[in-house]
This record gives C-alpha cells, structure tokens and sequence, in this order.
C-alpha cells in the first residue's frame, strides 16, 4: 500500500466559515468577528498550524521507536507569520500565506543530544505536513460552475 489518498469535503456556511467532513469528522472552520467572522471555530491557517503539530507529534513517535528510543512527553509550539497586504490583495509583490513558520519542540526522552539532533532530521523530512508546507505542492483546481437560477 505505497500511496493513500485522503479527502475532504467542505461547503460555506457563510463569507468567512466553513463546515468540512473529514474522515467521519464535521469541522468548523471561522475567521475572527475583527475581521467578519463568527469565531466559532480555529482559522484555515490555526489549523494548517495545528495539523503540522500532530503530524510532529505522530511522525515524532513514530521515529523514536524505530531508533529504540522512548519519548515521555513531546509539545509543540508554533509561531507562523503573516503579512495581511498579500491576502487582502493590497501589496501584489507580497505572498498570501505565512512568511515564516517557527516549530518549538520541547521533548523529554531516553535520547542523547546526538539521538536527538539525528531524530529532529528524520522527522522534519517524513512528518507529511512538513513536507507539504517545506516543498512546492502543485495544487490543481477544478470549478463547477451552476446556472444561476432564475
């Protein structure tokens, strides 16, 4: 089993929340009521962030078992930044999505600092989502357009 696909299907709710169904799951998604939301629910981004912190934390785990070592405690705090000029289409030359995003880990293990530094590569390279934010991913869109009615 060399490939899974995974899928999501989400619909607006309104201007700035979406309810998606994900693998069984109903999940909101809102922006703040500062900037026309409902806060009834994590931003795309917060959870874009969130997810890269539960890839880490799996993937983490996952390599320390296979380097014989065992993790006590993993958290995970991350920072992203954003310029809103380039979402809000005010500054062409400026990107739409985060800058920069900055991962804490604070780990208590039976590793060494080498262990460690061995283990941080190998789950920056095989934690998905890392992978997904670190390289370009071609991303295909497909509209259906329906007929307004009358």
């Amino acid at each position: 089993m060399p490939e899974v696909k995974f899928s999501v299907e989400a619909k607006s709710i309104n201007h700035a929340r979406t309810e998606a169904r994900v693998g069984g799951f109903v999940v909101q998604y809102d922006e703040p009521e500062r900037i026309g939301g409902t806060n009834t629910g994590p931003t795309p981004l917060q959870y874009m962030l969130g997810a890269l912190a539960a890839c880490f934390n799996a993937t983490g785990y996952m390599v320390a078992k296979e380097m014989g070592f065992r993790i006590h405690s993993l958290e995970s705090k991350i920072e992203g930044s954003l310029n809103t000029l380039g979402y809000t289409g005010k500054d062409k030359n400026t990107r739409a999505g985060l800058s920069s995003i900055k991962l804490t880990v604070d780990m208590n293990s039976d590793a060494d600092s080498e262990t460690t530094e061995k283990w941080l590569e190998q789950v920056k390279t095989r934690c998905p989502v890392s992978d997904n934010l670190a390289n370009i991913t071609p991303i295909e869109v497909v509209i259906i357009k329906q007929e307004k009615e009358k």
